[in-house]
């Protein structure tokens, strides 16, 4: 009887912790918001509150971020450790290849800033920003 219960109790917190940990696309979580979209190009305006992370979300396209604002985050991939403390510099950009990074991460505010970025995704296919 006590095995039961145990299971009873120890299923939905494995479960949900995996429901949890489910990326979801970039255009889905709730800090990205498309501004802008045609056939090649996508804008997207990202804004993460003081003290709150974004879902562990998808891209699936070659992207180009730029940040906007000077604050600290950390960035954690899925079903792996938080990463060391970053200061975001306005103006610094990462350019990243689908190819070289199939990301599933998840962006942790720890400054007192909102973070801002903009994010250029390009729809030309894989590795457009290689050639």
């Amino acid at each position: 009887m006590r095995a039961y219960l145990k299971a009873a109790l120890i299923v939905p917190l494995v479960v949900s912790a995996t429901i949890a940990q489910t990326p979801v696309p970039v255009e889905q979580e709730p800090h990205h918001h498309v501004v802008w979209k045609n056939g090649s190009v996508e804008v997207i305006r990202v804004v993460v509150p003081p003290g709150e992370s974004t879902l562990f979300h998808s891209h699936s396209r070659d992207r180009v971020a730029v940040d906007l604002t000077s604050t600290m985050l950390s960035f954690q991939k899925l079903n792996e450790t938080e990463g060391q403390p970053e200061l975001s510099i306005p103006g610094t950009f990462q350019v990243t290849p689908i190819s070289m990074h199939p990301i599933h991460t998840d962006s942790i505010m720890l400054g007192r800033k909102p973070t801002k970025c903009s994010t250029l995704s390009f729809s030309n296919g894989p590795n457009t920003l290689l050639k």
